[in-house]
């Protein structure tokens, strides 16, 4: 899976403090990919599918430049999963799901 994702967001605060909390949405592309040695060509899966992606987090300032962010994101994406397989036996129609994230960050 190769998500690749265009976000907006606002930063909530005056951004004097310490900590700014911040939230974000956009557009999600994902690539999935599956093969297998013993598997018919039509079997393998090679798909990209559009979805939505939330984010919000929080913004530590540790140094003026120096930042530490932690994150939760949502990412969903239909119509690649579900035709065969194991996503077909257990219902799965989208891909994506909960993630969290620690960035350091430098700069403003």
């Amino acid at each position: 899976m190769a998500p690749l994702d265009v976000m907006a967001g606002w930063r909530f605060g005056s951004g004097r403090g310490r900590l700014t909390p911040y939230a974000a949405a956009g557009l999600t592309s994902i690539g999935y990919s599956e093969s297998s040695d013993f598997a018919d060509n039509d079997e393998n899966v090679d798909e990209r599918a559009s979805g939505v992606v939330l984010a919000a987090g929080v913004e530590v300032r540790l140094r003026r430049l120096i930042h530490l962010r932690g994150e939760m994101r949502f990412r969903q994406a239909g119509g690649v999963l579900g035709d065969q397989g194991v996503s077909q036996e257990y219902g799965e129609k989208n891909l994506g799901g909960l993630g969290a994230a620690f960035k350091v960050v430098f700069g403003r």
